[in-house]
């Protein structure tokens, strides 16, 4: 064989692989739209989407936790790309070892946060953790803040109120709490390190120590709906 045929040859192997990458890539893209577009995501609030022990956690609730995860990556996505956020929302996002669908990714991580904070919730219950008057009060001037930053579009589909905001503001505030009070009892039970990044959403104490001690379900069916990207950002 000649040295024109193999150079030949190696560029049709060169084309067929680009060819199979890109063609995986659309079909990725196809699937993720053809599992929403019929998703009208306003129509399922009421739903349960996490379930934690006997209690249910519903869309609405999620809703949150979706907000600020698409907030975070959709600021990155329009440095990304100023014209068009949408492009990074479609490439793979590397936050360790591995890549992952910048979608997936975003979902996962709203998920994470959303268990995070029930759960730590039911640990501050025994604990005598409260919110004072005057945390109230800045909690009630962040809420506002936070309604007035959401888009339409959030309003629309997510139906929160300033009020429920302030609620979850709320929990948030008594799970930072705890994790402050948490840190000593980390030392005790033998885990070295830094004790915050150890009771964080994904340290190790609170996976071993906390989170397996409850059981969490969650609602695929419903969740695979979902596209990041497209609830809450324009």
């Amino acid at each position: 064989m000649s040295k024109g045929t193999l150079k030949k040859k190696k560029v049709e192997i060169i084309t067929v692989c680009i060819c199979v990458v890109l063609i995986a890539a659309i079909l990725a893209i196809l699937i993720v739209f053809n599992k929403s577009k019929d998703f009208v995501y306003n129509k399922h609030l009421d739903e349960a989407v996490i379930s934690i022990d006997d209690e249910n956690i519903t869309l609405k609730d999620f809703s949150y936790y979706i907000y600020i995860v698409e907030k975070q990556i959709n600021d990155m996505a329009i440095k990304y790309n100023p014209d068009d956020p949408n492009d990074f929302w479609n490439t793979h996002f590397k936050n360790s070892l591995d890549s992952v669908f910048t979608r997936d990714y975003a979902k996962q991580l709203a998920k994470d946060l959303c268990e995070y904070d029930y759960i730590m919730e039911k640990e501050t219950a025994i604990h005598n953790i409260y919110v004072t008057e005057s945390e109230k009060e800045s909690i009630k001037a962040d809420a506002k803040d936070t309604y007035d930053d959401f888009s339409q579009k959030a309003k629309d589909n997510t139906r929160l109120s300033e009020e429920d905001i302030y609620n979850i503001l709320c929990r948030r505030k008594l799970v930072e709490k705890y994790a402050v009070r948490a840190a000593q009892q980390v030392k005790s039970d033998g885990f070295a390190g830094d004790s915050a990044s150890l009771l964080d959403y994904d340290g190790e104490y609170y996976k071993e120590m906390i989170k397996s001690r409850y059981n969490v379900t969650e609602n695929n069916k419903l969740l695979d709906k979902i596209t990041m990207g497209r609830v809450t950002v324009n």
